[in-house]
C-alpha cells in the first residue's frame, strides 16, 4: 500500500496534478477505506448469491435416487450453513469493533437469517419435493402438482426474499458511509433511511425487474434509484425534507441515448461530463441545488493520469484505487449552485 501511495505521489508531480486535499468540496475516504467498504459489501451479499448458484448441483445430488446422494447433499449444505455462519460471526466483529451494540447485534441478526435460510433449504428440497416424487423432476407431487413447477415456485419466492433482502443491508451500510465522507462547498451530506424503507424498495425493483423481463431494471431503475437515494440526502445539520432528484426517465434515457456514439467515436469526456452536469444540475440536496463545475479537458486530464498511474503499477491501481480516485475527482468538481435552489 505505502509503495502504491508513493508511486501515486509521484506521478501526482509529474503531470503537475495536485490532490485537492484542502479543496472546499472533497472525498475525505481514502483507497483503502473505500477498498474495504467494497469488500465489506460483497461479505455481505456474497453468501446469498453463492446460495443461488450452488442450489443447482445440491438440487442433483438430492433427485440422485440413492441414500449417498442425499447423504451427500445434506453435508455439503449443512457445511456451506456453518461457514456461513462462521464468516458472519467474523464479518461482524471486524467491521463493527467501535461500533454500539445495537449495531452489532443488528449485523449478527441479519447473518444468523443467511445461515438459518442455507441450512434449512435442503430440507424444502429434500423431505418436500424429492421424495414425494422419487427423485423425477418430470413426475407429479403428492398433491398433483408437477415438481419442477414447484421447485420453480418455491426458488422464485426464495429470489424474491434474498437478493432484495441481502442487496438492500448492503446498500444501507454502503450508502450510510459513502455520503458520510462527501463535502460539498463545506457542507458534509449525511445519507439516514430506516431498513425497512430501502428493503421495500429493492423488493419492488425486484419484483418490477422480474415482471417486465428486465426493461425496469435497464430504463426506469437507474432514475429510480437516484431519486431515492436524494430523497434521503441531506447536510448535516439540516433536514431532508426539501432534498430530491428532479431527472426524469425519459430524459436519462435519452441523454444515455445521445452520448452513446460520443462515447464509441468521439469523444467520452464530453460525453461524461454532459451526464455528470445533468445529474447534479437535478439533485436536490437540503433545498439547495449543486452543480458539477468539472469540464470534458479537465476529465481527460484526470484520464491520464490514471492511466498513467495504472500502467506504473501494472494494473493494480486501476483495481484497487481507481473507484476512490474516480469518486473524488467528481465531488471535487461538485458546487452548491447559488443562482437557484427548487
Amino acid at each position: 500500500m505505502n509503495t502504491l501511495k508513493r508511486t501515486e505521489r509521484v506521478i501526482q508531480s509529474a503531470l503537475g496534478a495536485e490532490k485537492q486535499s484542502g479543496s472546499i468540496s472533497r472525498f475525505d475516504a481514502a483507497w483503502g477505506q473505500h477498498l474495504k467498504k467494497r469488500i465489506a459489501y460483497w461479505l455481505t451479499v456474497g453468501p446469498f448469491l453463492f446460495f443461488l448458484f450452488a442450489i443447482i448441483p445440491i438440487i442433483i445430488l438430492l433427485s440422485i435416487e440413492t441414500d449417498f446422494g442425499f447423504a451427500l447433499a445434506m453435508m455439503l449444505w449443512g457445511g456451506l450453513g456453518m461457514i456461513t455462519a462462521v464468516i458472519g460471526i467474523a464479518e461482524s466483529i471486524m467491521y463493527y469493533r467501535g461500533k454500539s451494540v445495537r449495531a452489532f447485534l443488528e449485523r449478527i441478526v441479519y447473518w444468523v437469517f443467511a445461515a438459518f435460510l442455507v441450512l434449512m433449504s435442503p430440507y424444502i428440497w429434500g423431505f418436500m419435493l424429492i421424495p414425494a416424487s422419487g427423485g423425477d423432476l418430470i413426475a407429479e407431487t403428492n398433491g398433483g402438482v408437477p415438481l419442477i413447477a414447484a421447485f420453480t415456485v418455491v426458488f422464485v419466492f426464495i429470489l424474491a426474499v434474498v437478493i432484495p433482502y441481502s442487496t438492500a443491508y448492503a446498500s444501507r451500510n454502503y450508502l450510510k458511509w459513502k455520503y458520510s465522507q462527501i463535502i460539498a462547498d463545506g457542507k458534509r451530506f449525511n445519507f439516514d433511511v430506516r431498513f425497512a424503507d430501502i428493503l421495500l424498495k429493492h423488493l419492488v425493483w425486484f419484483l418490477l425487474g422480474v415482471v417486465t423481463l428486465g426493461i425496469h431494471t435497464a430504463v426506469f431503475l437507474p432514475v429510480r434509484r437516484r431519486q431515492f437515494i436524494a430523497k434521503n440526502l441531506f447536510f448535516e445539520g439540516e433536514g431532508k425534507a426539501d432534498s430530491c432528484f428532479n431527472g426524469t426517465v425519459f430524459e436519462f434515457l435519452l441523454l444515455r441515448i445521445v452520448s452513446l456514439p460520443l462515447r464509441m467515436i468521439l469523444r467520452g469526456e464530453i460525453a461524461e461530463s454532459v451526464l455528470q452536469n445533468y445529474i447534479w444540475r437535478n439533485t436536490v440536496v437540503s433545498g439547495q441545488r449543486l452543480k458539477f463545475c468539472g469540464s470534458w479537458n479537465s476529465i481527460l486530464a484526470a484520464r491520464v493520469y490514471w492511466l498513467a498511474l495504472t500502467i506504473i503499477t501494472g494494473g493494480w491501481w486501476l483495481l484497487l484505487a481507481h473507484r476512490t480516485a474516480k469518486a473524488r475527482f467528481i465531488v471535487e468538481n461538485i458546487k452548491i449552485d447559488a443562482r437557484g435552489n427548487n
